[in-house]
């Protein structure tokens, strides 16, 4: 079977994404261990954590390029891609504040790692997965399902989702930017960088998980990988 031109585009910008985002994490989390530097670490397992939004496409690329047929298993895709969303975010909320607010990080990890039970029932108890999510596979051929999953969130999955998306922007964006103004020397520079980073991971995200792109999807997935690198290089830049 052979691929569409979109879906290798797809499959293809979505494995670099994957792959970034390992590369990056372990590299911070290798260099974070070796200085002894745990904010370090956990700004490395956001990293990981973060390519795994593309988990799901990724391995419904892989399966159709290895076998010439589409993941089966009822929300795989999804939840391959959107079950350590929680843990993401609480982890970007404890670097972001351990920056611009130490004296609330406690307290904005206990809210968003609490909210991962309610994201969690809407992934994985039967009676409401349906509600929550859907993969929905474009036919090609009669009986084959020969193109991506395309994973589309509902109810308040998604709404957490979009909730998550906002408060990098505000906490993680806005919050470093406004250190950045009332810093100086390397604390200015991290935060700028930073700034950029979460800022280019939640606009295109958006933007890849809302606008139908074709095979133009690869123009947000470069920058998008863009992104992941002024992250890595804000979480590990000395001076």
């Amino acid at each position: 079977m052979v691929l569409e031109v979109v879906d290798l585009i797809s499959g293809i910008s979505a494995s670099a994404i994957l792959l970034t985002g390992y590369v990056t994490g372990f590299l911070t989390i290798a260099k974070g261990a070796k200085q002894k530097a745990s904010l370090m670490v956990w700004s490395g397992l956001f990293l990981v954590l973060m390519g795994q939004f593309y988990l799901g496409t990724v391995v419904s690329f892989i399966k159709l390029l290895l076998t010439g047929t589409n993941i089966a298993m009822p929300y795989l895709a999804a939840r391959l891609a959107y079950t350590m969303a929680p843990v993401s975010i609480t982890i970007a909320m404890y670097v972001g504040f351990s920056m611009i607010r130490p004296e609330w990080r406690r307290t904005m990890v206990a809210i968003y790692a609490a909210s991962a039970v309610f994201y969690w029932i809407g992934l994985y108890v039967p009676i409401y997965a349906p509600l929550t999510m859907e993969e929905i596979i474009f036919p090609g051929a009669p009986g084959m399902a020969d193109s991506l999953v395309d994973i589309s969130l509902k109810s308040w999955v998604l709404v957490l989702t979009a909730l998550y998306l906002l408060s990098m922007l505000v906490f993680n964006t806005s919050g470093l930017l406004n250190l950045a103004r009332k810093s100086s020397g390397i604390i200015k520079k991290k935060s700028i960088i930073q700034s950029i980073g979460y800022f280019v991971f939640v606009i295109i995200g958006a933007v890849d998980s809302l606008v139908p792109l074709g095979q133009w999807i690869f123009i947000p997935r470069i920058i998008m990988v863009i992104g992941y690198i002024f992250l890595y290089i804000g979480y590990t830049i000395q001076k």
